[in-house]
C-alpha cells in the first residue's frame, strides 16, 4: 500500500484475495505510526517558531501538535485497514519492530523496507 491512508480501494482488492484463499493479513506499516509526539524541534522548519519548542528548549516536556496529528493520521488508517479486515473475516495481525521501553517508535529503523536493506548491508 502507498500509505496507511489510502484504503479507498482495500475492500476488493481483499475480497478478491481472499477468494485466491489468502488467510491472514499483517500489517506492516512503518513505525511513525507509534512516533513519539513529544516536542523535540525536530519536525519540520517551523519548530523555530513553535511555542511548544521553545519551552523544549527551557527544559520543559510538551506534545507536539503537528506529529499528534500525524500519529493519528497513521493510526486511523491501521484501524480502517483491521475493520476491513473484521468485515471480510479475515483475521489480521499488526507487526511492530524498534520500539522502545514505552512501545513507541524507538527511531532506528523506520519501515520493512529499511529493516531489509540494514540486513542486505550487513551481508
Amino acid at each position: 500500500m502507498p500509505g496507511a491512508n489510502q484504503y479507498a480501494n482495500l475492500p476488493p482488492f481483499l475480497q478478491a484475495m481472499k477468494l485466491m484463499g489468502t488467510e491472514a493479513v499483517y500489517e506492516a506499516y512503518d513505525m511513525d505510526k507509534l512516533l513519539k509526539t513529544v516536542c523535540r524541534g525536530d519536525y519540520n522548519e517551523k519548530c523555530a517558531n513553535c511555542e511548544s519548542y521553545r519551552k523544549y528548549r527551557e527544559g520543559q516536556e510538551l506534545p507536539c501538535e503537528k506529529k499528534n496529528v500525524k500519529r493519528q493520521n497513521i493510526q486511523r488508517g491501521c484501524r480502517k485497514l483491521a475493520e476491513i479486515c473484521r468485515e471480510l473475516e479475515l483475521p489480521i495481525k499488526t507487526l511492530t519492530w524498534d520500539t522502545d521501553e514505552d512501545g513507541d517508535w524507538a527511531e532506528h529503523v523506520k519501515g520493512v523496507d529499511d529493516y531489509l536493506h540494514g540486513l542486505e548491508q550487513k551481508k
